[in-house]
């Protein structure tokens, strides 16, 4: 079930199998349950959930009838394997660090794209939230009237994640 479910998604959203399995080993022991007392959610299952939530940005809801659990459940999901994907953040996702670095990129900039002393391309985009309901949701309202996250990525020249805040 497990697989047919990894391989289902795998095939939507074009992310391989080794991909996932990384990702499965860096975050999957901090997301199992030590527990014996109830059908507690896989690993395997809580990143697929995670995943599908990031690529698709559906309701919660949605995913949770499609995954067959509550939508609750699916919100304490996302926020688990978010916070331990974080954390794999230093690993990733760095600036460069010396001038040998930032020369490597500014030539990649120029000779992929003919611009010069360029060290990273930033962009930003608001990722559409469902409504905090509390005292700080009207925070998170954007310009455009709905609810949202700003986030800010800088790439390089090889389009890879350099920096990234998400607020």
């Amino acid at each position: 079930m497990v697989a047919c479910r990894i391989g289902t998604w795998m095939f939507k959203n074009k992310l391989t199998k080794n991909t996932f399995m990384m990702l499965l080993n860096a975050v999957g022991t901090d997301l199992k349950h030590c527990t014996s007392r109830n059908f507690a959610i896989i690993p395997e299952i809580q990143l697929l959930i995670a995943l599908r939530y990031y690529a698709t940005g559906a309701f919660q809801a949605v995913l949770g009838d499609h995954m067959q659990v509550h939508k609750s459940t699916v919100c304490r999901i996302v926020k688990r394997v978010s916070k331990r994907l974080a954390c794999l953040r230093p690993f990733f996702i760095n600036m460069p660090k010396n001038q040998n670095e930032k020369q490597e990129v500014k030539i990649g900039f120029y000779q992929t794209h003919n611009v010069p002393r360029v060290i990273g391309a930033i962009d930003c985009t608001h990722i559409r939230i469902q409504s905090p309901n509390s005292d700080i949701g009207e925070q998170f309202r954007n310009r455009k009237g709905y609810f949202s996250f700003n986030v800010q990525a800088v790439c390089n020249s090889k389009m890879e994640i350099m920096n990234i805040v998400a607020r």
